[in-house]
């Protein structure tokens, strides 16, 4: 399937955003993880992280 030119830009500029969420979440991960008692409660955002970027790597991401 095509895509026009501005489909494309709008999908990098949301692209652009994920990884600016992604970078975000990583810093909050490391800020969270830091302290002993939020170690239990960032294990979730870590394996949402985590699950992010799998999903970056396949095909319908790319």
């Amino acid at each position: 399937m095509r895509i026009g030119r501005d489909t494309k830009r709008r999908v990098d500029a949301i692209k652009d955003e994920i990884e600016e969420s992604l970078r975000h979440l990583d810093m909050c991960v490391a800020r969270l993880d830091e302290h002993a008692g939020t170690k239990k409660m960032v294990v979730p955002l870590k394996n949402a992280v985590d699950k992010i970027r799998r999903w970056k790597n396949t095909q319908h991401y790319r």
